[in-house]
């Protein structure tokens, strides 16, 4: 028991799953492509961050913790939309519960304030955002003027079907098969045993990654790094290796992100 609520076993179990996995997930995470932007000065990186420690502190039910870490990540990015959504789905079970239960206000005042507090620290970016551009919806305005807005993911298609028209652009080719491979990673993770919430948030990170544009398609990739747990269902496949086979493996790939991000900067698209 944590907070005055109980872990269902079958959130533990997965939980369990996901941290057997995990030292295997954080090596991927650290090669994907776009994972050079860990080392200049992105929002990334403190982003991911916050939001693995917001995740874990929702799993382990210590909700004011992860309301604190969901309010600091909406100040650093919008992508904490994700963790405002997550912690939403995993407090409102905890609510209904409670109140079928008619349990005492030990018992779900945490979830409560969390579910309360979570939006704070993205609502108070998007009113920073207001006030300083003069405008209500200023932070949309702005998406829609660089045309990054949400076109669920009609920019993607069309990138798609004039490289196949057109001949494939190598460039283009290559973030479009970054673009596919995160997709089917995002099906996969899907089969995952891990708590709903953690589902949530990796499906939302992506959806908001992928359908999103029509410019910044290069960014893609870096987009997509605050989907962590993405890379669950290849280190489920990897774990049985032995350590002589993942230690090169994973220095290929660091390789290869490492060659991927370059490139693409060599070519002018902005990491």
């Amino acid at each position: 028991m944590r907070d005055g609520t109980h872990t269902a076993p079958s959130a533990r179990t997965g939980t369990a799953t996901v941290l057997r996995l995990a030292p295997g997930d954080a090596a991927l995470w650290a090669v994907a492509p776009g994972s050079i932007v860990l080392s200049m000065v992105y929002s990334e990186a403190l982003f991911c961050a916050l939001a693995i420690w917001s995740l874990i502190a929702l799993v382990e039910r210590r909700w004011l913790t992860a309301a604190g870490l969901t309010i600091l990540a909406g100040t650093v990015r919008s992508s904490a939309m994700a963790l405002v959504v997550a912690v939403t789905v995993a407090a409102l079970p905890a609510l209904i519960r409670a109140a079928r239960a008619r349990q005492d206000l030990a018992a779900w005042w945490r979830p409560a304030a969390a579910l309360l507090l979570a939006p704070l620290g993205l609502l108070g970016y998007w009113g920073y955002v207001a006030w300083a551009v003069h405008r209500l919806g200023g932070w949309f305005s702005l998406e829609k003027h660089v045309q990054n807005g949400f076109d669920w993911g009609h920019s993607i298609m069309l990138a798609l079907k004039n490289t196949i028209i057109d001949g494939p652009t190598a460039f283009v080719a290559l973030t479009l098969l970054v673009i596919a491979a995160a997709a089917t990673l995002a099906v996969c993770s899907l089969t995952e045993r891990m708590p709903v919430c953690l589902h949530v948030y990796t499906l939302v990170i992506v959806l908001t990654a992928l359908a999103t544009g029509p410019y910044y398609l290069g960014s893609k990739p870096r987009f997509l790094l605050p989907a962590m747990l993405l890379g669950l269902p290849l280190a489920r496949l990897l774990a049985p290796a032995r350590i002589w086979v993942l230690i090169p493996l994973i220095a290929m790939l660091a390789a290869a992100s490492t060659w991927f991000s370059l490139y693409l900067m060599s070519v002018g698209w902005a990491p």
